[in-house]
């Protein structure tokens, strides 16, 4: 190259850059991997994946077998009446479960609900307590769509972990559009199924066990179409036992990383398969552009 020629490149190569860099546009989706046994798969590779965008096929530029990405984590409480004896239960088991699964650059926070939605930060867990609005009704949908736009703006992984039977009797938002929150702020949700059974042990079938079980299908749909996971208290599975399998799968996540296409604004559909067949995959099924 000539002096001049040279001149022009160097002058050149920084526009060039910025233009890149502005218009370049990263799709992270997180993965959980099980087998049959619903146990966690680890060891995959980048070609082990096939991640699709509305049908069409997707270059994976980036791949990380477990991330360590930063992680904005969000605890729901229902303290409407069929969740109040067990909330202190339930305050106990989050702090461990937060002091295990947090590391350098997380982040908490809280959320409590009746009828009413209130936001506490990382260090109000304690004021957290049954009936602080003084009424009766559940918003859980209000509160998924308070959380989501708390964290909308955050960097890396988002998540809101849901204490509650998933009975809602007080929204104004539908469950519809509380996932529809979530997707437009990249929030995974993983519920954990949580009521006093004493209080429904000796119901016969009545309107209030048909709300418990159409609660455990919202539970279940607000976790699916957002890529998050499903967890149920037992008289064999604690609320400790489903944290700690919370946090294994938090830590072993697949991160897939893609550009898309330019094209349509508005929701596009993700579908992310594995090679082998025996295994299941976890993931949010589409994002907003």
């Amino acid at each position: 190259m000539t002096r001049r020629e040279l001149l022009l490149l160097a002058t050149a190569a920084p526009l060039a850059r910025a233009q890149f860099t502005s218009s370049v546009r990263v799709v992270n989706v997180y993965v959980t991997v099980r087998d049959r046994k619903g146990e966690l798969v680890r060891g995959l590779t980048r070609d082990d994946f096939e991640v699709r965008e509305d049908s069409r096929k997707q270059e994976l530029r980036y791949f990380t077998a477990e991330s360590d990405a930063p992680l904005t984590l969000g605890l729901l409480f229902d303290l409407s009446g069929s969740q109040r004896s067990v909330v202190e239960e339930q305050r106990h088991a989050s702090q461990d479960f937060l002091k295990q699964v947090l590391r350098d650059g997380d982040t908490a926070f809280f959320v409590a609900f009746d009828k009413n939605v209130r936001l506490f930060n990382a260090g109000q867990l304690t004021e957290i307590q049954p009936g602080f609005a003084n009424s009766t009704g559940t918003a859980l949908f209000d509160a998924i769509s308070r959380a989501c736009e708390h964290v909308r703006d955050e960097p890396g992984r988002k998540t809101l972990v849901i204490l509650s039977d998933g009975v809602d009797t007080a929204s104004t938002a539908t469950i519809n559009e509380a996932i529809t929150a979530a997707q437009r702020s990249n929030v995974s949700i993983f519920p954990i199924r949580f009521y006093d059974r004493e209080v429904f042990r000796f119901i016969v079938p009545s309107p209030a066990l048909d709300n418990l079980r159409a609660g455990q299908k919202a539970l279940e749909k607000l976790a699916r179409d957002t890529g998050g996971g499903m967890y149920e208290i037992s008289d064999k599975q604690t609320l400790a036992d489903n944290y700690a399998k919370m946090q294994r799968e938090l830590r072993s996540q697949y991160s897939l990383g893609y550009t898309p296409a330019d094209g349509k604004s508005g929701y596009r559909k993700l579908k992310v398969t594995v090679k082998r067949k025996d295994l299941r995959v976890q993931a949010r099924d589409g994002y907003f552009a």
